[in-house]
This record gives structure tokens, sequence and C-alpha cells, in this order.
């Protein structure tokens, strides 16, 4: 009767930690800002060969503008692996958002080249012009 009762007991353990579903530890809006951001800063580091140093301290602005740290990055990393669907969603949000950016500042690269061109607009040519290979 004794084994019968300690089987029920771990089963019943069993069925509610099986029924709890974990949640992430940042929110998923908060968590695509993130990493929509930390993309943008590996972007400039790999394309401006900006130093290591600058990139980490751009790093951790971004936890610090939304109040997480590493530790709660890895576990909404471990989330989303598990979580893959969502964390497609997150990424397809992501490329739709920096989309709609580049397809903007083409837009405003394309109108500046038929009207006078300023100096902050030239600027940003260089900025987001495809670079030229020399023949």
């Amino acid at each position: 009767m004794m084994k019968i009762k300690v089987l029920l007991i771990t089963g019943l353990f069993l069925l509610m930690a099986c029924q709890r579903q974990p949640k992430p530890a940042i929110a998923p809006k908060t968590y695509k800002n993130i990493l929509k951001e930390l993309i943008l800063i590996n972007l400039l580091h790999d394309d401006l060969s900006l130093k290591d140093s600058i990139s980490f301290n751009l790093q951790n602005q971004v936890y610090k503008k939304y109040h997480v740290d590493s530790l709660q990055l890895k576990q909404n990393t471990a989330y989303y692996a598990e979580h893959p669907k969502d964390l497609i969603k997150i990424y397809e949000q992501i490329y739709n958002e920096l989309k709609k950016k580049a397809d903007s500042l083409n837009k405003l690269v394309s109108s500046s080249k038929k009207q006078k061109k300023t100096a902050p607009v030239k600027v940003l040519e260089k900025l987001v012009a495809p670079a030229q290979v020399p023949h």
C-alpha cells in the first residue's frame, strides 16, 4: 500500500511538472528589439571594422537600455531553442522592420539624386551605397 502511495505522489509531481510551461525571461517584443539592435551592432562591427571593445560597449548599452543582463539573454536563448517556431516569427519581424528601414533609406537616396545633393545626404549615400569593386 505504501508503494502505491509513493507511486501516485511521484506520478502527480511528474504530471504537474509536465503541465508547467516555462516562459521566456524577457518579453517577446523586448527580446525582438534587443536582437535587432545586436544584429545592427554586429553588422557595424563587420562593415566598419569596429574594435571589439566598442562592440562590447555597444552591446552593454543595449542591455542597460532594456534593463536585462546576459543571464536573462541566455535564458531566452535557451527558451527559444526549445520553441523554434516562436523564434522564427521574431526573426521574420526583425527582417521586415530592417527591410522597411532599408527601403526607406534607398528611397531617400534615390530622391536626393534627383534634387540638389546636400552634405548630409552625401554622407548618407556613402553609408548605404554598395561597395564599389575596382576593375
